[in-house]
């Protein structure tokens, strides 16, 4: 299926092209993507602080019960100040490609924060378009080479998401992205592989 196609899927509307490749070409995208051009583009898609810490806020509150890849306290106390600076989006163009695998964090707890809290279809297209850029976002560092603890808690919140909102095709893709956040869990820390451990217990 080519790109023109796959523009017209739900959540690729108004994403440019180049965004929308790198969410397809995850986990081996192009190296022309790993440039601060595209980490502009993608920090400019952060929504106004209120409605990022309610949809954080949101996911909390609804998977209290489960064990979660990243915890309330590096929501707020890392990625938040990491991207907003005086209650505004940082400036897209102070932003670079060494923290876009945080940037992919925040963007799948935000796809994840509408998922798990509306069934209200009107906001499928932004739940999608969150999970497409939490997607592009690690793929403009290389999760293999570039792999971190953000790393591995992204693919894990990715594979959350196509877990409750996907269908057979997502089910199965699910595990090829934890496969991923596995081998990136054994190869960062021991830390790191206990957080792994944990959610994927609770994944199941």
């Amino acid at each position: 299926m080519g790109i023109a196609v796959k523009k017209r899927q739900i959540g690729f509307q108004n994403l440019p092209e180049d965004l929308i490749r790198a969410s397809l070409s995850l986990p081996f995208p192009p190296p022309y993507l790993a440039s601060d051009h595209y980490t502009h583009q993608l920090v400019s898609y952060l929504p106004p602080l209120r409605k990022t810490l309610d949809l954080i806020e949101a996911y909390y509150s609804r998977t209290s019960w489960m064990i979660l890849p990243v915890d309330r306290e590096q929501a707020s106390e890392e990625l938040i100040p990491m991207f907003y600076a005086k209650g505004q989006p940082v400036d897209p163009n102070s932003a670079s490609v060494g923290n876009c695998h945080d940037l992919a964090l925040l963007f799948s707890l935000l796809a994840c924060g509408i998922s798990m809290n509306c069934h209200d279809q009107t906001l499928a297209v932004e739940t999608d378009k969150y999970y497409h850029l939490a997607r592009a976002a690690l793929s403009l560092g290389d999760v293999l080479e570039r792999g971190s603890m953000a790393t591995c808690q992204a693919l894990l919140l990715i594979a959350t998401y196509a877990k409750h909102d996907r269908g057979l095709y997502m089910r199965e893709a699910e595990w090829k992205i934890i496969s991923t956040a596995f081998t990136i869990a054994t190869s960062v820390s021991t830390v790191c592989l206990c957080v792994f451990a944990r959610a994927y217990n609770g994944f199941r």
